[in-house]
């Protein structure tokens, strides 16, 4: 259930989600939906959509994952590639598992090209994105996003047009509610934007 989505703007990644945890058939409670590491070199930020106990453990295995591949050196890409396929072969064949996903947006350090980078995570799969959504929310969002979203946009028209496509989504999307969290993630610092860190909506 939900919405989740990011975009690669010029100067940094912006990462959104709306606050409603739904368990079906039971309940609908409040919950951030944004998950962050920035004591990592990489600085790992993740947000999701679908199963929530799936959700939050499947974030909670990629970010240890990065953890353990920074303390070891070794390749941090491949060490989430090899983890994201072997949590998809564990539950595969779950339906919790065919509709849930992750974007996570990692630092490359400021001497790197594009240095907060956006992948989406799901069904054993990491893949490189320049703009996502996820959960019920994404018909309603990905539409939006073909029309209004370009690379060159700032961070701060990217969490404008965020604020646009949350409200969208809590108004047509099944699921979808509650306060919103927008984050902007800055090239220069790989850090959240002092200036407008945190908003909700």
């Amino acid at each position: 259930m939900t919405i989740a989505a990011g975009f690669r703007c010029n100067d940094g990644v912006v990462l959104c989600a709306d606050t409603e945890m739904t368990i079906p058939g039971w309940i609908n409670f409040p919950g951030t939906k944004i998950r962050m590491k920035f004591k990592l070199e990489s600085r790992p930020v993740c947000t999701f959509a679908g199963a929530v106990p799936f959700c939050e453990m499947f974030a909670g295995k990629i970010l240890g994952c990065i953890a353990s591949a920074e303390k070891s050196k070794t390749n941090l890409l491949t060490a989430i590639e090899e983890e994201t396929l072997k949590i998809h072969k564990r539950f595969s064949g779950e339906e919790y598992e065919a509709y849930s996903s992750l974007l996570l947006s990692l630092w490359a350090g400021k001497e790197a090209q594009s240095p907060r980078r956006l992948y989406e995570i799901g069904q054993g799969i990491l893949a490189p994105v320049s703009s996502s959504c996820l959960g019920t929310g994404r018909s309603v969002g990905q539409g939006m996003v073909t029309e209004l979203f370009r690379q060159d946009m700032s961070m701060k028209q990217g969490a404008l047009m965020a604020t646009y496509l949350l409200s969208e989504a809590k108004t047509y999307a099944e699921g979808c509610g509650k306060e919103s969290q927008i984050l902007l993630l800055s090239d220069n610092t790989g850090g959240l934007n002092r200036s407008v860190q945190h908003h909700l909506i």
